[in-house]
C-alpha cells in the first residue's frame, strides 16, 4: 500500500508584501481560491523544520498569487526570511476529485507495469502539457514518457501503489 503524505504542498512563499509581514504565494494548485478558506499552513524551508502558522487574512493581487497575514509575521523583515518556504495543508483538507482524477502526490512513486506485466519503473515526475499530462517513469536503466489518456492509462490503485497501462506499438522504443 502507498503512503500519503500527511501534508501536501499547494504554494512557495516568493516574498514579502508590503511593511506589515504579508507574504506573497505563487500557488502551486489549479485553484488559487483554495486560499481563502484555510485557518493555518505549515511552512517549511530547506533545512528548516516544518511551522505551523495561523493565517489571520488572505486576499489575492492581480497577478495570481495569495497575499497571506499570518500570526506571528509582523514586519517585511519576517516575511521576507520566509522567501523559498513551502507552503502546505494536511492532506484531509483537499478536495474530494471525481472518479478517475488523482492529485500528482498520489501518482508520484507509483510503480508503473503493462496490461502483461513488464515492470517499466516508477512515476518520478510530471509533465504538464497541453493536451494531456505525461508521467516520466523510470527504473534503473531508461527513462520512458507515457501519456496520461484513457487510451493507454487501463488502471490506477493507489491503494495498491500501481498503474497498468497499454503498451501500445512506438510508445516505447
Amino acid at each position: 500500500m502507498k503512503e500519503l503524505p500527511a501534508w501536501v504542498t499547494i504554494g512557495a512563499v516568493n516574498g514579502a508584501h508590503g511593511i506589515r509581514g504579508e507574504i506573497k504565494v505563487f500557488p502551486l494548485t489549479d485553484d488559487v481560491q483554495r486560499f481563502s478558506g484555510l485557518k493555518f499552513i505549515q511552512l517549511t524551508g530547506q533545512n528548516q523544520v516544518a511551522k505551523k502558522y495561523t493565517i489571520k487574512n488572505v486576499r489575492f493581487n492581480s497577478k495570481g498569487l495569495a497575499l497571506l497575514k499570518l500570526d506571528g509575521v509582523d514586519d517585511r523583515n519576517a516575511a521576507e526570511r520566509l522567501k523559498g518556504f513551502l507552503v502546505s495543508i494536511p492532506r484531509e483538507l483537499c478536495p474530494e476529485l471525481d472518479a478517475d482524477q488523482y492529485y500528482h502526490y498520489e501518482l508520484l512513486g507509483l510503480r508503473v507495469e503493462t496490461t502483461t506485466g513488464e515492470y517499466l519503473g516508477e512515476i518520478a515526475d510530471i509533465l504538464e502539457m497541453p493536451a494531456s499530462d505525461v508521467y516520466v517513469v523510470r527504473n534503473s536503466e531508461r527513462e520512458v514518457l507515457i501519456p496520461a489518456v484513457r487510451q493507454i492509462v487501463k488502471e490506477v490503485s493507489i491503494e495498491q501503489g500501481k498503474m497498468t497501462i497499454e503498451l501500445l506499438e512506438g510508445l516505447i522504443d
